[in-house]
């Protein structure tokens, strides 16, 4: 009940207001309209996930993972062809009407430990983990591929992200840090822990 509680909490302590929902929903909607023009009134998009598109995002599944209901990624790996063509008509059908089945947008959040050093009794050194199923994790692995040139990060970023790790920041901010003092500069730094953000 702690962890529960403490998340319960955290999620739900921004306020919010009806109009103010209303309002970005519906700058959401116009920023879709501007930038999709085939999307005029949402009723003749060209938007559409193909078998190809599906049979490779299930290929890039984790080997082994089950979910709440009983599911392994394996029933999806190993599924028949029947099953890739019936997840992409669901697929589909979920962008012709906008709406997704309540079931695909449940997960399960677990708490996992940020520092192994510190305190585990409290409840600070731990981060949430949410774990979707398994095809919720296949149409993300879709719309990454799709939109996977408009997804880009900045140079700058090195964690969270794939060919990428904070030992190279490190190594790039004592680089920086040695260039500025080899040519008879004062090198002055600030950081930010951002620990509570995680």
């Amino acid at each position: 009940d702690l962890f529960s509680d403490k998340y319960g909490t955290l999620y739900n302590s921004v306020s919010y207001n009806n109009y103010e929902l209303d309002r970005l929903s519906a700058d959401i909607d116009s920023r879709i309209d501007i930038g999709c023009p085939s999307n005029i009134g949402r009723l003749n998009h060209n938007h559409s996930i193909t078998v190809p598109e599906v049979r490779e995002a299930i290929s890039k599944l984790k080997v082994g993972k089950k979910e709440e209901n009983g599911l392994y990624s394996n029933h999806f790996k190993n599924g028949p062809e029947r099953l890739v063509i019936m997840i992409t008509l669901l697929f589909n059908c979920m962008l012709i009407h906008g709406m997704a089945p309540d079931d695909l947008l449940l997960g399960t959040m677990i708490p996992l430990i940020k520092n192994s050093r510190g305190n585990k009794q409290c409840s600070d050194n731990y981060r949430s983990l949410t774990i979707g199923t398994s095809l919720s994790k296949i149409l993300e692995i879709v719309i990454m591929n799709q939109q996977s040139d408009k997804l880009k990060t900045s140079d700058l970023q090195f964690g969270f992200k794939e060919k990428s790790s904070t030992t190279m920041c490190t190594f790039m901010a004592l680089e920086t840090i040695e260039y500025y003092k080899n040519n008879g500069s004062n090198v002055h730094t600030l950081l930010l822990d951002a620990s509570k953000a995680f």
